[in-house]
Order: structure tokens, then C-alpha cells, then sequence
């Protein structure tokens, strides 16, 4: 297959944002998209070779698995197995049991069906999983198991049919994705059938040329591949983790993407963009530093805390990039040439790295993460990771009602994330937001133990503008029985995660207003604080993970409230109905803020209450609000 130098650059531009969206700058907001590109880039390049092969009647489906091994295996093991000591020594006994699951989901090629049962990819604790970037990987392979034979059958069958069957594949795809990410964003997210189309993108265009070679016209190839360019940097900087995604709205880097893979010819201005040495040094290394930077970013999380610095972040990003050149250079390379290590060989040694990671893994589960490393004593009562909270609620609680909210919840492992507190009776109480909402679920129910509380839960803001609210705002105006909405988030991050040309005030003042407008008492919660270090650091001192610490300064706090107090303040000033409470104040005093209260630990995790927090923060609001029992 001849070399193509602005594939390179596409590798390059599909991988510097997913380092900076990952690494927090808010500038990539769409970085995310770079995956995207990554699934069109290997869907032409894997059809191409496997057309080429089939022309010249030399296709072997053990050389195309070599091949593609070579490609794949020799990078992932070693960033697997570099991880193990690190993941050995900082991660708490939770984070080990759960990287122990990813080591040998992806050597069974099915991290995204791990990641599906556990993690939101845009959730704050999604960033501290060290291998959560492997679902892509794991989309790939499956897609490569199928795609193939799919091929090999049309080309011995109906030849003239391939472009036309990839066709219909990818618009079936397409619109199951677009339709599934309103019932089920989270299988949209990581299954092959909604991610699909993406590869296929780049299948069509290398299939299309097949049986009649396209004729190239320069104006054409210049206007078509500049639309390319822009269409992918629009999704880079104006999509943001709050897109339906996948959806048609992802049709703009994978159209982008194909528009630059057929276009982008030698004498266009987009190649001459693509195929500088800059880029194409930086395409050369994208895998390495794909696989590099999630564990990195991950690991340095655990161990300095979820608030790093700039400077840390760009040493960080620094230290990816290093490390992927010394990886592309060592290890990719050398592996890909069976010259240098023989097919047998290199077998053998595949083999044996995937027995080995599935059987630590399978064993750091089975061991719950072997807390008998640390020499733990436990300074506080309460419990801490996110188990004791979902099984808490699956055990004395109830599914959602309407059903079909229900279907579309997140999911924590099998327990929906949307749940109420008395089975087959009106609601009267509506809380709603994120995890933040989510996690005054038990408190308040049992507080208001006459009452039928249900929770509305999703990762993105709750707000009416966006989409992924739109059944749940049509439930709560249907519901009238339920005459109080508590609106509770996390309110930094969903600041940050809008869009550049929304404001904050308007939207939430519009779905506020909203509320009020059809004859719901709304309260407003200022949020609990937020710590920079997990849970375990406090309810344990373990000289092996660390100072143990439980406090912060009020100052920590207060600095992030700033962005947003005025506003949940003027909102309950300004409208009718509209109250404001303050949740800090349960937890800070003087010029501190603690996450232990009357002895006993109130997180789960780093800014999440667990069953006694919840429980402790559900008293105090009630205590504050009375009429809630009304």
C-alpha cells in the first residue's frame, strides 16, 4: 500500500486533542473527537489492505490477525504491564479490583463491555480508570472479527455488491446510534453496532475506487478537503461533552475525516497542512501516546489529587509524548517486521503476555483489590467506594417510574441510576441533576419517610436546553402531584461543560424559571465540597498511599463557589417559589471543611456522600426546610 503522508497528519490531529481534552484544557472541548477520526483512519487503511489482498489473491485471514497484532499487541502490552506496579502501589483497594477487571476484559478484546457496566466516559471518576481509553481498542477488534469475513463472503459472492452492502451497514449504524442515544446513551457510547458506520466511513472510501478509478479535479479536491479540515475542527473546539454522542452531530469529524481521506491530495492546501514534518512525526507516534496518556494522567490523579496544575499538566502531556516516541521507536517498530521476530515467536510471546494480564487480573478481582497491602487502620466509621451505595439503594429502593426513564438511566453496574423511594405511588418529591442529585437520593428519602421521592439523574447539566433532559422536564409537567423540585449539581463542572456561547445564569435562570412557570416550588442546593483526595486517604491512615488527611481550607472552597453562588442566590431573590440552601455549610466551619462529621467518614469517593453522608446531609436538610414534610 503506497504511503500516504497526510494520514500521518490526520493521526496527529486526531491525537493532540485527545491528550488536551483529557488532560482538562478547556480550549479541546470536543477533543473527544479525535477517537472518531482514529475509527475512519482504520476503517480505510484495514479495508484497503484487505481489497489490495483480495486482488492480488493473497488473502490470508492468520496473516491479516498477524498483522494486526503486530500493530496493536506489542504497545498495549507494554503499557499494561508498566501500569501494574504503579496500579500495585497507589491505587486503593476499589481502583485495584477495578483495574484488575480491565486487564483481562481487554485481553478478551471487550474493555468497552467492562467500561458499558461501569463507567459514563465523561463522569469525573471515569478519569481516574488507567485503562478506560482501551474501549476504543476493543470496539476495533470486534469490528475486525466481522468485517473481514464479511467481505471475503461478497467478494467470492456478489463482488460488484461490497461498496453498495457497506453502504447500507453504515446508514443502518448511523441511525440505530442517533436513535439509541436518547433510550441508551451509554450502550450508543461503547457498542460496536452504534460505532459501526464511523469505520465503515472509511471502508466506503476505499472500497469505492474498487472497480473504477475516481477522477481527480483540482478545484474539487481543494474545496472538498478545506470543508474537511473545518468540519473537523469545529468538532474539536465547539462540540463538547454535553453532545448527544454518537449521533448525527458526530457525522462532522467522521465526515470531516472522509471528506480529508479522499480529498486531500498533494496539491491541495489541506495536504500541504497535514503532511508537514511536524504532523506527520506526531501521526508516527499517535498509538503510542494514545495508549500512554490515559494511565499516565490516571496514575498522577491517584497520587497528587484530582486538581493538578497547569504546569503539572503540561509536564505530564510532555512526559506522553516522550515516552510514545521511545515506545514507537522500541517496540512498535522492531515488533511489525516478522524479519526481526519470527511469526512463531511472536505468537508464543502474545499468548503468554495475555494469559499472564488476564490471570493477574482475574486475580487483583477475586482478592478485592488486595486491601492486605496496606497496613490500614481505621481511623473512621463509613463506608467508602461507589458498591455500598448502589447496592444500598438497589436494596431497599425502587426502579423509576416512567419505565421508559427507567430504560434510559445510567447504570451502575446492573442497578439503574434513576430510582424511587416507594413502589406503585405518586411521586411527590422530584430531585434532580447529575450524581450530585443523585447522591441526597437516600438521605432524603428516609428523612421524608411518608413521602415518594424519585431521582432524575444524568451526567450532562439539567437544563432544559439540553436534549438529553427533554422526557425528564416532560415527566416533571406531567407529574402535578409532585409540587417540589430540588435542583442539585455539580455545578463547577457543569459550568465548564457547557458550551462556549451559552451562559450559565441564562440557562439556568431559563430552567428555573421553567419550573416555576408550571407550578413547581423549586430548590435550589449549593453544593457539598468537593476534596482533592479520595475518601480511603482520610477514613485510613496507611503510611503506603500517603498522608492521611480529612480537611481542607475554607478558602479551597470558596474560591470555586464564587463561580456560581451569585447565581443560585439571585435566582432564589428574583423568582417566586425559588429557595436556596447551602449544603458547604454541613461540613465547613471557621476556616475549614472536613469530610468527617461526629466521627464518622461522609464520602464515598472525593465528592460524593456515601450511605451516612447522605443519610446525615438528608437530616439537616429537612431540619432546614420543614415544610418538605408537608
Amino acid at each position: 500500500m503506497k504511503y500516504r503522508a497526510e494520514i500521518d497528519g490526520m493521526r496527529a490531529i486526531a491525537i493532540i486533542p485527545v491528550i488536551f481534552f483529557h488532560a482538562g484544557f478547556s480550549l479541546f472541548s470536543g477533543g473527544f473527537v479525535g477517537v472518531d477520526i482514529f475509527f475512519v483512519i482504520s476503517g480505510y487503511l484495514i479495508t484497503t489492505i484487505i481489497l489490495s489482498d483480495l486482488k492480488e489473491g493473497g488473502f490470508s485471514f492468520l496473516k491479516f490477525y498477524e498483522k494486526r497484532a503486530r500493530r496493536i499487541f506489542p504497545a498495549l502490552f507494554l503499557v499494561m504491564f508498566v501500569s501494574l506496579p504503579f496500579a500495585w502501589i497507589w491505587l486503593l483497594p476499589e481502583d485495584l479490583k477495578s483495574f484488575s477487571k480491565s486487564l483481562y476484559f481487554v485481553a478478551a478484546f471487550c474493555s468497552n463491555i467492562l467500561f458499558w457496566k461501569t463507567s459514563g466516559y465523561f463522569d469525573g471518576d471515569a478519569e481516574l480508570k488507567p485503562l478506560l481509553h482501551t474501549w476504543s481498542l476493543g470496539v476495533e477488534e470486534q469490528y475486525y472479527l466481522v468485517f473481514p469475513l464479511l467481505i471475503l463472503i461478497l467478494w467470492r459472492t456478489q463482488k460488484r455488491l461490497i461498496s453498495f452492502a457497506i453502504a447500507g451497514i453504515f446508514l443502518v449504524s448511523l441511525y440505530a446510534a442517533n436513535l439509541k442515544i436518547s433510550d441508551n446513551p451509554m450502550s450508543a457510547f461503547y457498542f460496536l453496532p452504534y460505532r459501526a458506520w464511523e469505520l465503515l466511513m472509511g471502508a466506503l472510501i476505499a472500497s469505492g475506487p474498487l472497480f473504477k478509478k475516481p477522477k481527480d479535479n483540482d478545484l474539487i479536491n481543494q474545496i472538498a478537503s478545506a470543508i474537511g479540515l473545518v468540519l473537523v475542527f469545529i468538532s474539536i473546539f465547539f462540540l463538547d461533552k454535553n453532545t448527544p454522542y454518537p449521533s448525527y452531530y458526530t457525522l462532522l469529524p467522521v465526515a470531516g475525516a472522509g471528506l480529508l481521506i479522499r480529498f486531500a491530495k498533494p496539491n491541495t492546501w489541506a495536504h500541504y497542512f497535514l503532511a508537514n514534518k511536524l504532523f506527520i512525526s506526531v501521526g508516527l507516534i499517535s498509538y503510542s501516546a494514545y495508549l500512554w496518556h490515559q494511565p499516565i494522567f490516571a496514575f498522577a490523579k491517584h497520587f497528587w489529587g484530582n486538581d493538578l496544575q497547569l504546569g503539572a499538566l503540561c509536564a505530564l502531556v510532555s512526559f506522553v509524548f516522550g515516552l510514545s516516541y521511545f515506545t514507537w521507536k522500541h517496540v512498535e517498530r522492531p515488533f511489525r517486521s516478522s524479519g526481526k521476530i519470527s511469526t512463531h515467536r511472536f505468537t508464543a510471546l502474545s499468548i503468554a503476555c495475555l494469559v499472564v494480564l488476564s490471570a493477574i487480573g482475574a486475580a487483583g478481582d477475586i482478592k478485592d483489590g488486595v486491601p492486605s497491602r496496606f497496613n490500614y487502620i481505621e481511623k473512621y466509621a463509613g463506608d467508602t467506594g461507589q458498591a455500598p451505595f448502589y447496592q444500598y439503594a438497589k436494596q431497599h429502593f425502587f426502579p423509576c417510574t416512567p419505565d421508559n426513564l427507567a430504560k434510559q438511566a445510567l447504570m451502575w453496574d446492573d442497578i439503574p441510576r434513576c430510582m424511587q423511594s416507594k413502589d406503585n405511588l405518586p411521586v411527590d418529591l422530584i430531585l434532580l441533576g447529575d450524581s450530585h442529585a443523585e447522591h441526597l437520593f437516600i438521605g432524603l428519602s428516609e428523612a421524608l419517610a411518608d413521602s415518594n421521592i424519585v431521582y432524575y439523574a444524568k451526567a450532562s447539566p439539567a437544563l432544559t436546553s439540553n436534549p438529553e433532559y427533554e422526557e425528564i422536564f416532560q415527566e416533571i409537567i406531567r407529574n402535578r402531584n409532585a409540587r417540589t423540585v430540588v435542583l442539585s449539581m455539580y455545578w463547577v463542572g457543569k459550568i465548564y461543560s457547557l458550551p462556549n456561547n451559552q451562559s450559565f445564569e441564562k440557562e439556568l435562570t431559563n430552567t428555573v424559571g421553567f419550573l416555576v412557570k408550571h407550578n413547581k416550588n423549586v430548590i435550589v442546593l449549593n453544593d457539598v465540597p468537593r476534596f482533592p483526595f479520595p475518601s480511603e486517604r482520610c477514613k485510613f491512615s496507611a503510611d503506603e498511599i500517603g498522608r492521611s488527611t480529612c480537611d481542607i481550607s475554607m478558602w479551597s472552597i470558596v474560591r470555586y463557589e464564587l463561580l456560581y453562588t451569585t447565581v443560585l442566590k439571585k435566582l432564589a431573590e428574583e423568582l417566586p417559589n425559588v429557595r436556596y440552601l447551602s449544603l458547604r455549610d454541613f461540613f465547613c466551619e471557621n476556616n475549614g471543611c472536613s469530610m468527617v462529621q461526629n466521627g464518622v467518614v461522609m464520602y464515598r469517593d472525593n465528592h460524593h456522600l456515601n450511605i451516612l453522608g447522605s443519610k446525615f446531609v438528608g437530616q439537616k436538610i429537612v431540619e432546614q426546610l420543614p415544610d418538605l414534610r408537608n
